[in-house]
């Protein structure tokens, strides 16, 4: 009975990660599609701080990070992407140019 939950629950991973890879993708291609240095929207799986999230993150960074958009908005559309409980550790860094480039 237990090796059966302990299957369910990695079943129950399996599919949240592929999801949220399924979504990164889905990202990307919307970054490359696009002509302008426009972001995705902000419709994707939030980071929860968890280590097989990092990943798909990393990605979401490099992608935002190459944009031509203001260091700023970089910033600011990364901390939205992470949640609260998550976010509070960055929190405490000011909200400027230096703070996106230090992070």
């Amino acid at each position: 009975m237990e090796f059966e939950r302990e299957i369910s629950e990695q079943k129950a991973k399996f599919e949240k990660n592929r999801e949220q890879q399924k979504a990164a993708t889905q990202a990307t291609e919307e970054c490359k599609s696009s002509t302008a240095a426009t972001l995705p929207q902000l419709s994707m799986t939030r980071f929860s701080g968890l280590i097989e999230e990092s990943l798909i993150l990393w990605e979401i960074y490099l992608r935002i990070d190459s944009t031509d958009q203001v260091p700023l908005s970089k910033f600011g559309y990364l901390k939205e992407l992470l949640e609260k409980h998550v976010r509070k550790d960055i929190d405490e860094l000011s909200f400027k140019e230096e703070a996106y480039e230090d992070a």
